[in-house]
């Protein structure tokens, strides 16, 4: 391949990136448009183009817990408890999962009793201050 040849090829691929950082650019000032404007932006469950979402601030996706023990998952335990001690630290978190591990058994996620997930989850929705009890 000439030397020509090399060029014109980096030029195309040059030419490719400019499109792609104009194309991004653009994306991010729309998101930045969306966020100033006080819209909800859309979640992963309704994900549309941004010069599709509508004038009126969307309605945001809650995720219930589950109300019964049978609902609740390990998985979902693990991620409840997670996202309490992301909120209000390790401590926090150790100190809830003490409150529903049987006596005598180390103060561990895999030692709260199934019967118990459901609580536990619906603990997380609240402060520590709650929790203390």
């Amino acid at each position: 391949m000439s030397l020509e040849d090399e060029i014109a090829k980096l030029a195309g691929r040059v030419g490719g990136l400019e499109k792609s950082a104009e194309t991004t650019n653009d994306l991010l000032a729309e998101i930045l448009n969306v966020l100033k404007s006080g819209t909800t932006p859309p979640t992963q469950d309704n994900v549309v183009a941004l010069h599709e979402v509508a004038k009126e601030p969307l309605e945001p996706v809650v995720e219930e817990a589950p109300e019964t023990a049978q609902e609740a998952s390990i998985g979902d335990l693990r991620e409840a408890m997670l996202e309490y001690g992301e909120q209000y630290g390790r401590p926090a978190m150790a100190a809830l999962g003490a409150r529903f591990v049987p006596e005598g058994k180390a103060p561990k996620i895999a030692n709260i009793p199934t019967d118990k997930y459901a609580a536990v989850i619906e603990a997380c929705g609240e402060a520590p201050e709650a929790n203390a009890a």
